[in-house]
């Protein structure tokens, strides 16, 4: 009888052995890749496990949404690291900005100094400062807590316990490079977010997706205003509440679809300088995950009506008069009727 139940289990690991053999050859390193916008998705070969993607920013050429004669703020692409990468070589974006400056590609040809960084992951607005006094002043008011910061993210889950409130606990690492939020509040990392659905998006712009294709759609925009600024802050405070970003496969996000970038965008920043209008930075950039409903044509559409979901989340609930007068100028109606 012993014999028998030996002989049983051996067959079943050699059967769990032939299928994992089958399961690697299909799959190959990065095991199914899903058709995406612009690039592709890869989903890792190991159970439980993805592989990060990252869109191909190309021969990118940094897109400068504010200067004057201290600061300069770019919209950085997902996909590009803040410094220059040595274990792939692959250029970080002051390694991008001093290359063009060489070939007189960059409008501006003087020194940036680095005050505040996004994850490789992250798009949208970043800033340097053109000197180091000024670079020292930014550096001083992030320390106070002095610049306001937003943030738009999109997810395929829909919040479980609430639709807004604030994210507060202490951050310690775990496995695999991510980061963990926990109840200690000796150092704790601090973030409001306020949530708005986005299910008439994806009724309204039907792009003839497989149910699978469907499971990836977003169905959450989350916009997060920071308090601290730690690493991985938002993407970790994101999946304290069940709704991971998309895209982020480190933290549970799905990945898939026409999808192929972590789905987190800087989008709002101010700053003062001074005592006068003339003495703030104020900018703005909206949320450019149209791709995310790509394939019939309708991108401008989308885009548009993720905007409104964006000035509507900000108007509802940014407290920062210069940032809501730039919205009142941007959209040209009146904010307060």
């Amino acid at each position: 009888m012993m014999t028998m139940i030996m002989m049983i289990r051996c067959m079943c690991m050699a059967l769990s052995c032939i299928l994992s053999c089958f399961w690697m050859s299909c799959a190959g390193t990065s095991a199914f890749v899903t058709r995406c916008g612009y690039g592709l998705c890869r989903f890792g070969s190991k159970k439980g496990m993805m592989a990060m993607v990252y869109p191909d920013v190309g021969e990118w050429i940094p897109e400068i949404l504010f200067e004057n004669d201290r600061v300069l703020v770019i919209n950085k692409p997902s996909g590009i690291e803040h410094h220059h990468n040595e274990k792939d070589q692959s250029e970080g974006v002051l390694t991008r900005i001093r290359n063009l400056q060489r070939e007189a590609r960059f409008p501006y040809d003087g020194r940036l100094y680095g005050v505040h960084r996004l994850d490789k992951v992250t798009s949208g607005i970043l800033m340097f400062a053109k000197d180091k006094e000024s670079a020292g002043f930014i550096s001083k008011r992030l320390r106070e807590k002095s610049v306001t910061k937003f943030y738009f993210a999109v997810s395929s889950k829909r919040p479980k316990r609430r639709k807004q409130g604030v994210i507060k606990g202490d951050m310690i690492k775990a496995r695999r490079g991510a980061w963990q939020l926990t109840r200690g509040n000796s150092n704790p990392a601090v973030t409001r977010f306020y949530t708005a659905g986005l299910g008439h998006l994806n009724e309204i712009f039907d792009c003839g997706l497989t149910e699978d294709e469907k499971e990836v759609l977003p169905r959450t925009a989350v916009l997060f205003q920071p308090i601290t600024g730690r690493t991985h802050q938002l993407r970790v405070a994101s999946k304290s509440e069940g709704m991971p970003i998309l895209g982020d496969v480190l933290y549970g996000g799905k990945v898939g679809g026409f999808n192929n970038r972590v789905c987190l965008h800087s989008s709002a920043l101010h700053l003062t300088w001074g005592n006068t209008i003339d003495d703030e930075i104020c900018v703005l950039c909206p949320p450019p995950f149209s791709h995310l409903w790509q394939g019939q044509e309708q991108n401008i559409k989308v885009e548009g009506a993720l905007e409104d979901i964006f000035f509507s989340l900000m108007k509802k609930h940014c407290t920062n008069t210069s940032l809501l007068n730039k919205i009142e100028s941007r959209l040209d109606i009146p904010l307060f009727p």
